[in-house]
């Protein structure tokens, strides 16, 4: 009977030390399959922001250094007087005009 009660015992013990094996085991895999999705979230974002910022410092300048008008809405850039072309032929609109016919500014500009 002390036998059995030891052997019982040993089992008993050997089956909670792998059942704690295996729970350490499923843990560690799922803390590891937790920090690669992290790491992959992480890469997404980064890649994400990055065209972006690609995207976005396409159309702006710090220094309003050009005019961008995308389907006729100023993305970025000051029209000022001198810009468009007051009584001036170096202006926006007299260049426009003058490189191209007005309909094919008008298409160009306000095209949707």
């Amino acid at each position: 009977m002390t036998i059995t009660l030891i052997l019982t015992l040993t089992l008993t013990l050997a089956l909670a030390l792998t059942l704690t094996l295996a729970l350490t085991l499923t843990l560690t895999l799922t803390l590891t399959l937790t920090l690669a999705l992290a790491l992959a979230l992480t890469l997404w974002l980064t890649l994400t922001l990055a065209l972006l910022l690609t995207v976005t410092q396409r159309y702006m300048c710090a220094m309003d250094g050009y005019v961008c008008i995308d389907k006729g809405q100023l993305m970025c850039g000051q029209l000022g007087k001198k810009t468009l072309g007051a009584e001036c032929k170096t202006g926006l609109f007299h260049v426009l005009i003058r490189d191209a016919s007005a309909h094919e500014v008008d298409n160009r500009l306000y095209a949707a």
